[in-house]
């Protein structure tokens, strides 16, 4: 495989992911009602026009105290229709990721759009039968868990809320701070969904230069 190339993340996700087996179905383990606020999250985020906003090669902090994560990292990528969004739980792990000579090099979640036509039936049939949101036909979100060695483990609903929660506020970080994230100003927000869940957002990442 092609070797990681320093501080293009960009690049290096979009030629090492996706692994994933699109044959099964991939949210088997995942019940019916999370799996539905994870789709309506997904549909809001799309709906922000992220990356539009967002800048594609900059890291992102992110603190989630109701999962007891400070100081993690996300970075959106998008390379012609593929796009998503990759969580590190800490920047030093996006850093081995961005220069590591071994694929990945670290483990991460992400959750990236495929269109229709890209996906297995299993996985469509799953979304019509359960009548879960979608943004639009090629905004299907697929989480996934990568490992450090490449490999990915069945997902499982750990993985699910922390999607849902990197979702819901770079959403609104996009709608509320779309303009200056545009004009690449720094931006620092608190997002409040509700009483137990909160997100903490720096863009671009304190530890990136």
């Amino acid at each position: 495989m092609t070797a990681h190339t320093t501080n293009s993340p960009v690049a290096i996700f979009t030629t090492t992911h996706l692994f994933a087996d699109d044959t099964i179905d991939p949210f088997r383990a995942i019940p019916h009602e999370q799996l539905a606020s994870l789709f309506v999250r997904a549909s809001v985020f799309v709906d922000a026009r992220p990356w539009e906003r967002f800048p594609l090669d900059t890291p992102i902090a992110l603190d989630l105290p109701q999962l007891d994560l400070f100081g993690a990292c996300a970075f959106l990528w998008k390379e012609g229709s593929k796009r998503g969004v990759a969580f590190f739980f800490s920047y030093e792990e996006y850093e081995t990721f961005a220069t590591s000579r071994e694929m990945p090099g670290a483990a991460f979640v992400s959750l990236d759009f495929y269109s229709e036509s890209e996906l297995h039936p299993v996985v469509t049939r799953r979304v019509a039968l359960d009548a879960l949101c979608l943004a639009d036909r090629d905004s299907y979100p697929i989480p996934s868990r990568v490992e450090a060695d490449g490999t990915e483990p069945e997902l499982t609903a750990a993985d699910v809320e922390l999607c849902s929660a990197v979702l819901i506020g770079l959403a609104d970080v996009a709608n509320e701070h779309g303009a200056a994230l545009a004009c690449g100003e720094a931006v620092q927000a608190f997002v409040e969904v509700d009483e137990e869940e909160v997100v903490l957002v720096e863009c671009p990442h304190p530890g990136w230069s």
